[in-house]
């Protein structure tokens, strides 16, 4: 209990800022804190009272860490994760170079990072995780970065890009949901009565500076390999490959990053 304690202390010293939102936050936070003080070994609790305080500041803090996690959907069609299952992931932050390794699974719809814990299902603020691996198996991972880390060439989004391919250029995937309303219409009694959740790819690359971009056409992406170019055409044209297909874009992009000039 001396990690509840420790919790007690500082929520109490935040009560001077008279804020409701703060307030409310506080409860909500001390909740989870009682749970996970309850189930975890004291040794668990105490890097999670770290960890907390490290990727945290100020009043928002409690508001901030973990919090439970009301899944009341709708009657949408089709679902907002981009992997049902919750898997084991590694996580790090911002702040601090405390990890947690914990199961997980991306909500792509509503950019939230759900995690299994003893306490139940918590949401992990996307804001405060720099990156994450997600474990296929005890030898693969994929590796998931805060978007917040690139440079965009368009308007900046929120979310995690998956690096599909690391190097000199890097491949990523941007995963999105949205949801498409019914179609239905009562007075002809025609379209579709139900909406449905739809998941969009977009691929990008991305070189040493971090500025981000859409993969383009066949003679722009080619201008971007330089002295390789030539290579990595002859490369392309034997094996017929093209910019439009990941598997594809893997290949290339595997090759011309083991290549050096």
């Amino acid at each position: 209990m001396g990690s509840l304690y420790f919790f007690l202390s500082l929520i109490l010293s935040t009560l001077h800022h008279n804020d409701d939102s703060v307030m409310k936050n506080v409860f909500s936070f001390l909740f989870v804190v009682v749970s996970i003080d309850s189930c975890f070994s004291q040794v668990e609790v105490n890097r999670l009272t770290n960890l907390v305080q490290s990727v945290s500041s100020g009043s928002a803090a409690y508001g901030s860490g973990f919090k439970g996690i009301y899944n009341v959907r709708s009657s949408i069609k089709g679902d907002p994760y981009l992997d049902t299952a919750f898997r084991v992931s590694n996580f790090r932050f911002y702040k601090t170079t405390e990890q947690i390794k914990t199961p997980s699974r991306y909500d792509v719809l509503n950019n939230e990072l759900e995690i299994k814990t003893t306490a139940g299902v918590m949401v992990l603020p996307t804001k405060l995780v720099a990156d994450f691996a997600v474990y296929k198996n005890q030898r693969d991972s994929i590796c998931f970065v805060n978007s917040a880390a690139y440079k965009f060439e368009e308007a900046p989004f929120e979310g995690f890009l998956q690096l599909v391919c690391d190097g000199e250029i890097q491949l990523l995937k941007l995963t999105r949901a949205e949801i498409v309303k019914p179609s239905y219409n009562p007075s002809l009694e025609v379209g579709d009565r139900d909406a449905y959740i739809v998941k969009k790819v977009t691929l990008y690359y991305s070189l040493t500076d971090k500025k981000i971009s859409k993969i383009k056409g066949k003679s722009e992406m080619l201008s971007l390999f330089g002295e390789r170019k030539e290579l990595l055409k002859s490369f392309m044209t034997s094996n017929r490959l093209g910019f439009k297909n990941e598997d594809d874009l893997i290949k290339i992009f595997s090759l011309y990053n083991s290549l050096k000039i």
